[in-house]
């Protein structure tokens, strides 16, 4: 496993048909999850009147935020629920009924591209590996930069380099000084 906007087959599916429209509109895709439930067992009472109650257990979530930097507001979670809707509707990559839930990467986001590595360096993170690595699997630190192969974190007074990213299973962002900062930076019109 790695770290990556999609994990499945599925959810990569779903991320090729959205993808580039949602670029096209200014989005940046950050994650996308699926996660199937089978259906509730039939109320007694729908059994007892033969009713079918479509329930759709399933659930994908789509993690997005704006190209331009700015906050990634209702209007704009509104409008790739309407597209991404749309989109899905007539590739129909899923089965059966599903709720689609569209939100924010938010402040304390996840970390899923390469690239995201070496945007925030200076930032909190924590790292979950998908193997123990060294006697770990997690890592809480500093983000002090990525080579497009490995991390580098500092924690303390040690420094982990060399933690593969094809290892990397979760990363988000931590709460931080820096990340503070940036939320008293915050105009609040514009969510």
């Amino acid at each position: 496993m790695t770290v990556a906007v999609a994990r499945s087959g599925l959810e990569h599916r779903i991320q090729e048909i959205i993808e580039a429209s949602l670029n096209a509109m200014e989005y940046r895709l950050v994650r996308v999850r699926y996660q199937f439930r089978p259906p509730f067992p039939a109320s007694k009472k729908d059994r007892r009147l033969k009713r079918i109650v479509p329930q759709p257990n399933s659930q994908l979530q789509l993690m997005l935020e704006r190209a331009d930097g700015q906050i990634f507001g209702i209007q704009d979670c509104t409008r790739v629920h309407r597209h991404a809707s749309a989109l899905l509707d007539v590739a129909d990559p899923i089965e059966h009924g599903f709720q689609l839930e569209v939100s924010s990467a938010g402040i304390l986001r996840p970390l899923t591209r390469n690239s995201d590595f070496t945007d925030y360096v200076g930032h909190c993170v924590e790292i979950t590996l998908a193997q123990i690595l060294n006697g770990r699997r997690r890592f809480k630190g500093l983000l002090l930069g990525a080579d497009g192969t490995q991390v580098k974190v500092q924690q303390d007074d040690e420094e982990f380099s060399g933690i593969p990213l094809q290892h990397i299973a979760e990363a988000r962002l931590l709460m931080s000084p820096v990340l503070q900062k940036q939320i008293e930076n915050i105009d609040n019109t514009e969510i």
